[in-house]
């Protein structure tokens, strides 16, 4: 769908994401410790209960937004966000991991994305990562996930639950 399709008031909404979406998005390193630094999911969720039929154009212009940003971190989040909010928690996994692998230091994108993974039906995986979320990001960062998608993230989970639960 292209924009000259988007209400006014959707090309306007896209346009504050295009333009404002990267400094919204801010990472949050794990060395930090401060609470969200990412202020887009309160601007979406604040469209998703005060105006649900212009929150729904919106997500069907998610491929516009994602496609004018270039693919950035902040503009995958947003992605993320938007199909979280409408329950779509499958694709809200996929959209988190790619904003996870633009920016494996933003403890924001691993936190999403394993609530996401919760809300998906694997709590393993969302377990693992909100409780050794320091390691996961650790051995993304310097490594990367073995594999691809989820299958990798899901491998490096559980080879480090597996080993917190070793006797030293």
């Amino acid at each position: 769908m292209s924009m000259a399709k988007a209400t006014r008031k959707t090309r306007d909404i896209l346009r504050y994401l295009t333009q404002r979406g990267a400094s919204c998005h801010r990472t949050n390193a794990l060395d930090d410790y401060t609470r969200r630094k990412d202020i887009c999911f309160d601007f979406l969720m604040r469209l998703y209960y005060s105006d649900a039929k212009q929150f729904a154009l919106l997500k069907r212009h998610l491929p516009v937004l994602v496609k004018k940003s270039r693919g950035e971190e902040w503009a995958l989040a947003c992605a993320g966000y938007i199909v979280y909010l409408g329950q779509d928690y499958e694709a809200a996994c996929r959209w988190f991991l790619r904003a996870v692998e633009a920016n494996p230091a933003n403890l924001d994108n691993w936190m999403d994305l394993a609530f996401a993974l919760r809300h998906a039906g694997d709590a393993g995986t969302s377990t693992g990562i909100l409780f050794h979320f320091d390691y996961v990001i650790h051995y993304a960062r310097t490594f990367g996930l073995p594999g691809r998608g989820l299958g990798g993230l899901k491998v490096l989970v559980r080879k480090i639950v597996r080993a917190s639960g070793k006797k030293r």
